[in-house]
């Protein structure tokens, strides 16, 4: 179980440090951000983004991540 948990925490991160490009990467992405969150906790719920005093969901990191890189991508395409 400990394993499981491991691995599902790994590649949460990897997707979190995968930066989608384009719009339907973005969309492609939080589609998947719901369909993951199946009981409305937040996947995985206890990450720690670099210390420990900054922790949350994976939803709350991506959505960090998403709006940081989302005012170029609309400007780019602008």
């Amino acid at each position: 179980m400990s394993l499981a948990f491991d691995a599902e925490t790994a590649a949460a991160c990897e997707i979190l440090n995968s930066f989608p490009t384009t719009p339907a990467g973005v969309l492609a992405l939080l589609s998947y951000a719901v369909a993951a969150d199946t009981d409305g906790q937040g996947w995985p719920s206890d990450l720690c983004g670099g210390d420990d005093d900054n922790r949350g969901s994976w939803q709350q990191f991506l959505l960090a991540s998403l709006s940081e890189i989302l005012p170029a991508m609309m400007t780019v395409r602008a």
